[in-house]
């Protein structure tokens, strides 16, 4: 998801420069969201719509629609101010979150 997100970046930024991003990869979930990633939309809604349909084609219905609801929240809210990574002041400050994160990940996981 990283370097598909970072490759349709460079794409919407630099079109208008008439720069040419070009993606080159074996892997077809990787190109197919990374086409999926960069494609224009005509709406928020049309733009929910093709996003969820990615969901469901990879994942299945039952587990797409988790995922899709999932991420649509994490949207949603990725500027609200009531977030703790949208209080940090650095980087760094993002460090001891992620290793609590890390540990109630291992705790709570199941073998």
């Amino acid at each position: 998801m990283t370097v598909a997100h970072y490759w349709a970046n460079r794409v919407i930024e630099n079109r208008k420069k008439g720069e040419l991003w070009i993606l080159c990869t074996e892997d077809k979930a990787l190109k197919e969201i990374a086409n999926f990633t960069a494609s224009s939309y005509h709406s928020e809604e049309h733009l929910k719509d093709k996003t969820k349909f990615l969901f469901l084609n990879f994942l299945g219905e039952k587990e797409g629609t988790k995922v899709y609801d999932l991420y649509n929240s994490l949207v949603t809210y990725q500027n609200d101010t009531a977030r703790r990574i949208n209080k940090l002041k650095s980087t760094i400050a993002l460090y001891p979150i992620i290793d609590e994160l890390e540990k109630d990940l291992l705790k709570n996981r199941s073998c």
